[in-house]
């Protein structure tokens, strides 16, 4: 590093400035050379350790960055100031703490004493625990579900309680007579003694034969039965001498005249009664049902695939009967044909 000097406008008197001359990359750069002096204005090498007296002098100069100026100084004093307790008045705080913290634990709740008495585990019994369970390779929980002991299963039923489980005892506890014996007391109201037979025939379920059935005999005088349990005379069973076995009989039906349809043919001194019935027809048409040409009822009207059913019932509740010798007839309004069966009786004069 060299010095220089550099020239500045002239003033009169050609004054310059001394500069130290040194190269930063390709550029050569001054430094302006700055000097110490004494109060006497004697320059000062700071080289050399040389006591000065009176006021130095010193060239202006930038702070380097981040320099305390006069204005932090002031705003840390600032900050400081509101610290207004030393460390003795810490100490005067500390000093109101008179219970050792070693005793709180003897406190209520806390007491180590007590904790001291017990046997905790320590870091070698946990390890045996674990050595053990370390072997049991089946969870716990899996166990309810084994064959016969399904927990899941167990929840799910109504099980009785103590409080229920009484309540049943108190009641089967009147029960001091055995049902099996019930059957062999001497008197059951107006049945005696243990019902093995009557008059000899052993009472058995299902449909008896005649042979190994105990008859029962009406009064001669008697032409018609009442219910049993009918108060009202005027409601009568069906006479005894027509309750008797008929023979039902099937005829088809299939015809389309203008008026009167022979279904089945008279019999004579019987009358025909018909015990059920399925009828349809293929277009618009009334019909109704004759005793021979006598209406047994009022015409009815059907459309299209309309029609109608009469339910099986007893020959004594027919739907329609005929008096004694004449045939059943069916009339229609118009050639439509009329299908379907009846079932009918035609043994019986009354």
């Amino acid at each position: 590093m060299s010095e220089s000097n550099i020239g500045l406008n002239a003033d009169g008197s050609g004054k310059k400035v001394r500069t130290l001359k040194r190269t930063v990359g390709v550029d050569e750069v001054h430094e302006e050379v700055h000097n110490v002096t004494d109060g006497a204005g004697t320059v000062v090498d700071p080289r050399k350790n040389v006591e000065i007296t009176g006021i130095v002098v010193v060239g202006a100069s930038a702070l380097p960055t981040g320099a305390a100026t006069q204005v932090t100084l002031a705003e840390v004093k600032a900050k400081t100031d509101n610290l207004d307790t030393s460390l003795s008045g810490i100490k005067s705080k500390t000093d109101n703490i008179d219970v050792a913290l070693s005793t709180r634990a003897l406190e209520s709740g806390g007491n180590l004493a007590t904790l001291a008495g017990k046997d905790f585990a320590t870091q070698t019994t946990l390890a045996l625990v674990k050595a053990k369970t370390d072997n049991v390779d089946v969870a716990l929980s899996t166990r309810a579900l084994e064959s016969g002991g399904n927990l899941a299963t167990i929840a799910g039923k109504d099980f009785a309680t103590q409080t229920t489980l009484a309540l049943i005892k108190a009641k089967t506890d009147n029960l001091d007579v055995a049902l099996s014996t019930l059957a062999a007391e001497a008197t059951l109201g107006t049945v005696h003694g243990h019902v093995d037979s009557i008059d000899g025939k052993v009472p058995a379920k299902g449909q008896a034969t005649m042979a190994g059935s105990t008859p029962v005999t009406l009064a001669s005088d008697q032409s018609t039965t009442t219910t049993g349990t009918d108060a009202d005379s005027s409601k009568k069973a069906l006479d005894v001498a027509i309750v008797k076995k008929h023979v039902v009989k099937t005829k088809s039906v299939s015809c389309n005249t203008s008026d009167h349809n022979e279904i089945v043919a008279a019999v004579a001194g019987k009358k025909i009664k018909v015990v059920g019935a399925f009828i349809t027809f293929d277009g618009t048409v009334s019909a109704f049902w004759e005793d021979a040409t006598t209406a047994m009822s009022g015409a009815q009207m059907f459309q299209t695939r309309e029609g109608y059913v009469l339910s099986m019932t007893a020959p004594e509740l027919a739907w329609l009967e005929t008096t004694a010798g004449q045939a059943l007839q069916l009339n229609l309004s118009a050639t439509v044909y009329a299908h379907g069966w009846i079932r009918y009786t035609d043994d019986d004069a009354s």
